[in-house]
């Protein structure tokens, strides 16, 4: 959901929310949600953060982001209400980058460094959790 690459092109995107366009309160919920943990993003990550040229600054941006995908993947869960059609799966896209940012801090403190280049680049190109949001509606978490 938050690679370095994401946030500075989604910042326009989580700025313009739903538009009105939220078709269930589960999907207002998600939107709302989704420019909370923007904001939190902004705040830790800056609005346009700098694309580190080492690995070891690549290291420390995931060390700042893991927190921010993880703590929007837990409020999207907690979401009370009945989820739309396609809100489990996007939520399982959501876990998986978690999963993929997790198992890229593991490799970096084992000293695989190329395994955690390797896993960084697929949480970084992995776009199905927001694609799979978008689709639903909640355009803010896309």
């Amino acid at each position: 959901m938050l690679s370095l690459t994401a946030v500075t092109a989604s910042c326009a995107a989580f700025a313009l929310g739903s538009g009105g366009a939220a078709t269930s309160p589960w999907i207002a919920k998600a939107n709302a949600t989704c420019k909370l943990w923007h904001k939190k993003a902004v705040t830790r990550l800056g609005a346009h953060p700098k694309q580190p040229t080492t690995l070891t600054g690549v290291y420390r941006f995931v060390l700042k982001a893991q927190p921010i995908e993880a703590g929007e993947l837990h409020a999207l869960q907690a979401i009370p209400g009945q989820r739309p059609p396609g809100a489990a799966k996007a939520l399982s896209y959501a876990s998986l980058d978690v999963k993929e940012i997790d198992a890229a801090i593991a490799d970096w403190r084992a000293g695989d460094k190329q395994a955690f280049a390797h896993d960084v680049d697929v949480w970084q190109s992995d776009h199905r959790a927001s694609r799979a949001f978008v689709k639903l509606g909640a355009t803010a978490c896309g």
